[in-house]
């Protein structure tokens, strides 16, 4: 996607309850609704401390792309326990209304982000509407968080830790971007994925 295409969007930090819900059904659309993942484990425990965003079409108001970032290293107990696959589901689940009753302002957000032991993020529930795909607006939807997260974090850290677990056949998209695959393959919920890191900068922000 050109940059002058970019205008033609909007990317939102999630600080609503109707915001947070556009997220959802989105997150719904793709990995429910055309993957076939249960619904019941789609709003996990990191929804809460984590960082919601959405793209807007500005044409005609469609929520178009959305993903999330959460605090890492993860500081839920126990640690990484969602990003096991062997964890049960109904261990990896909350209700839809317990997500929006956790609505937090940017300022709550970021301070998820400044604590001492927060290195970077993990990226997650990154989903595109399906007539919007193919057309650049995954990546730039990831470049957006990860520029939001630069300019959170650019007075107190020198580089940032980004991780997220890539579905095999995505693999690929996020290489491009440039993420690194690390660690074997494994199954979640019945789709092989794997692990992928990237470092960033923050030099050039001093």
């Amino acid at each position: 996607m050109l940059a002058s295409q970019w205008t033609e969007f909007d990317f939102k930090l999630c600080t609503s309850a109707a915001d947070i819900r556009a997220a959802y059904t989105l997150r719904l659309e793709l990995f429910h609704e055309e993957q076939k993942f249960p619904e019941e484990t789609e709003i996990d425990s990191y929804d809460p401390i984590s960082a919601h965003f959405i793209v807007i079409s500005k044409k005609d108001d469609i929520v178009t792309a959305t993903v999330r970032l959460t605090p890492y290293p993860l500081s839920i107990n126990p640690v990484n326990s969602f990003d096991n696959a062997n964890t049960p589901p109904e261990q990896k689940h909350l209700q839809l209304g317990g997500l929006l009753g956790s609505v937090r302002n940017e300022q709550e957000i970021v301070n998820e982000f400044l604590r001492d032991e927060c290195i970077g993020a993990k990226l997650s529930r990154m989903a595109v509407k399906k007539s919007y795909r193919g057309k650049g607006l995954g990546a730039m939807t990831v470049q957006e968080a990860e520029n939001w997260l630069m300019r959170t974090l650019s007075e107190k850290k020198k580089a940032l830790t980004m991780t997220l677990s890539s579905q095999k056949q995505a693999q690929n998209f996020y290489e491009r971007i440039g993420y690194v695959p690390f660690g074997e393959p494994y199954d979640e919920e019945g789709m092989e994925h794997i692990m992928c890191g990237k470092e960033i900068s923050l030099v050039t922000f001093e």
